[in-house]
């Protein structure tokens, strides 16, 4: 009987571990590539974790990543031909301000928010500044440009 128990709470135990890990998984991730056109920086809008890595390409990277919210990917993916994740791209002097005002709609199913966190992986050319444009508190990991250099691009987080 304890032996039993034992069993049971154990293989509880995994199945609560392996949920959890199935939720910190992205259900959605989506990669742009936009041309600088000459800026020297980039200012960034979108409100979400956000993480920054150098290399040195002429162009920037931006990887969103859209966290499971219980919703299948089917209807996730349904929201990307409204224009939800497009970004929206502005020169203002000198920098390229980047946006995307479809996050801050409100898309629900049954009254629950489909996308409820979002993070980002920027990755810019190894000349470039970057400027958070927002008011919230934000989580920035910025890669150190000399070990992406070292290592041809490539972070080693």
């Amino acid at each position: 009987m304890k032996t039993t128990l034992l069993l049971f709470a154990t293989l509880m135990y995994f199945q609560n571990l392996s949920n959890i890990n199935a939720q910190d998984e992205p259900i959605l991730t989506l990669v742009t590539t936009i041309d600088p056109k000459g800026a020297t920086g980039i200012l960034f809008e979108p409100n979400g974790n956000l993480e920054l890595a150098y290399w040195k390409d002429n162009y920037v990277q931006v990887t969103i990543n859209v966290a499971n919210n219980g919703f299948s990917r089917q209807q996730v993916k349904a929201l990307i031909p409204t224009g939800m994740f497009k970004i929206d791209q502005y020169q203002e002097e000198g920098q390229l301000k980047l946006a995307i005002p479809g996050l801050k709609r409100n898309a629900t199913i049954n009254g629950k928010p489909v996308i409820e966190k979002v993070s980002f992986l920027i990755t810019l050319p190894s000349n470039m500044s970057f400027k958070r444009v927002s008011n919230d508190n934000i989580i920035i990991n910025a890669v150190d440009i000399n070990s992406v250099q070292a290592n041809n691009g490539v972070s080693n987080k």
